[in-house]
């Protein structure tokens, strides 16, 4: 999550890039940051989370702490598994974007 707010600071600082499309507005960088913090909670529960299968439902389910404290356990489902997919190409997408921005910026120099 450090990272997260050095890039979010970054986004904000960084004035060229907020002539983009994709960055021209708060909103949307704001957006963006958010985006990325809930992917990375999820990412954290993925990572260390224990997956098991409730029976006799036969679900897929994964157990976490959250917050440091609270025992929590949830479904796995597919539509869940490949929406954080499609965040984790569309975040791609949009870091790849900054990289060719400032890559193309700093060659202007």
């Amino acid at each position: 999550m450090e990272l997260k707010n050095a890039f979010s600071s970054y986004l904000d600082r960084y004035t060229e890039i907020h002539k983009e499309l994709n960055f021209n507005s708060q909103k949307q960088r704001n957006g963006m940051t958010q985006l990325m913090s809930r992917f990375i909670i999820d990412r954290n529960i993925y990572t260390h989370g224990v997956l098991r299968i409730q029976r006799p439902k036969e679900l897929f389910v994964i157990d976490y702490i959250e917050n440091r404290k609270v025992k929590v356990r949830a479904e796995i489902t597919l539509q869940i598994l490949e929406s954080f997919l499609q965040i984790s190409h569309l975040l791609k997408g949009l870091l790849n974007e900054i990289g060719a921005f400032y890559r193309k910026k700093n060659l202007e120099r």
